[in-house]
């Protein structure tokens, strides 16, 4: 009797994974509507009254949970975050953010109208609440990536990043990463340094495959540190892998290190392609812990794959471009409206200085 509960329940719960999994990639269309996975999880749960769900604690049913969750958690990233740097429209992208925002609050809320305590609800609001923030990271470097093919795509600045790389002084930067950074390996900071200076020389295809090319570098670096000849994450024992994820986590630390020094040289040198270096800076930060964290995942790193350019637009529908166009020609409207509202108030001598902003408690 007690088998055929936790197999009833099992089933009922792989098939509301499903469901969700599915609804996910439906709402890649517009218009993107995730809230139908909260009604989903109040009605599932609703149904599991006391007398028809098992001991939701007893090992069995805890880890089919934890395996069914985990499966939807990498399931639901590789439908809507098929490419970090793909192209999507605002709209799916707020979507997706306020969906991961809601997601764990959807499931506690929904685990305690029916009543549910103990290790099986702890459990899964930490991996909601897991999910939840990985799936922000990635939204956030999508929208970091879109932002940095822009400044990419400009001549002007591919020519003043350059200019100002080269009046670096990469020797004192190594003095000092060789000081602070205990068995690093020079030889290959020289390797990917020289890399990424023939990287700025060389430019980019009439596909604008910039982006890509800097994702190229750098999956270069984390291939070097934690691929196969390092011989990481080999080991069985909790010990072992506890020191291989630490040895990764060594790497993020080395490289905010390294970016760091190259960032503070270009500000003393008051270099004019800051502000395109220091958003870069900010991507490779994201996009590091991305490949560190899926090598950790996947035990190993694997090559990623991008599409050139972002490829087509997710989420967009037809009269996306229109209503666009409107949005903007609006705007403009608005702002030449506005612009002239000033000028009659200066000319009429009653224009208000602006009041102080006022400090948040």
């Amino acid at each position: 009797m007690k088998a055929s509960m936790e197999t009833k329940f099992c089933d009922a719960y792989q098939a509301l994974c499903d469901g969700i999994a599915e609804t996910c990639k439906a709402c890649l269309n517009a218009p993107h509507d995730f809230s139908v996975i909260e009604t989903s999880l109040e009605n599932f749960w609703e149904e599991q009254t006391p007398k028809n769900r098992p001991d939701l604690d007893s090992k069995s049913v805890l880890e089919f949970a934890e395996r069914a969750d985990k499966t939807l958690h990498t399931s639901i990233v590789k439908s809507l975050m098929k490419d970090v740097f793909q192209n999507m429209t605002g709209l799916l992208t707020k979507q997706i953010r306020n969906f991961a925002k809601c997601y764990s609050k959807w499931i506690e809320e929904s685990l305690e109208a029916a009543k549910i305590e103990g290790k099986f609800k702890t459990e899964r609001v930490k991996l909601a609440s897991s999910f939840a923030q990985r799936l922000r990271r990635y939204t956030g470097l999508n929208h970091l990536a879109q932002a940095a093919r822009t400044v990419l795509s400009n001549p002007s600045h591919i020519t003043h990043m350059l200019e100002d790389y080269l009046r670096i002084d990469f020797a004192n930067v190594q003095t000092q990463v060789k000081w602070m950074c205990d068995g690093c390996d020079e030889a290959l900071v020289t390797k990917h340094e020289e890399a990424f200076r023939h990287m700025q020389q060389v430019p980019a295809t009439s596909n604008g495959d910039s982006l890509e090319n800097w994702a190229t570098w750098m999956q270069g670096i984390v291939a070097d540190a934690l691929g196969p000849k390092q011989k990481m994450f080999q080991s069985t024992t909790p010990e072992g892998k506890k020191k291989d994820s630490e040895k990764a986590g060594e790497l993020l630390l080395r490289w905010s290190f390294v970016s760091n020094l190259i960032l503070r040289d270009l500000t003393l040198k008051s270099a004019i392609s800051f502000g395109p270096f220091h958003l870069m800076r900010l991507l490779c930060d994201e996009y590091m812990y991305f490949l560190v964290e899926n090598a950790v995942a996947e035990g190993g790193f694997k090559p990623v794959n991008h599409v050139v350019g972002g490829g087509s637009i997710v989420g967009q529908v037809e009269g996306d471009t229109a209503n666009k166009k409107s949005d903007r020609e609006e705007a403009q409207d608005s702002g030449t409206s506005s612009g002239k509202t000033r000028k009659h108030a200066r000319d009429e001598g009653i224009e208000k200085s602006p009041k102080k902003a006022k400090l948040g408690k």
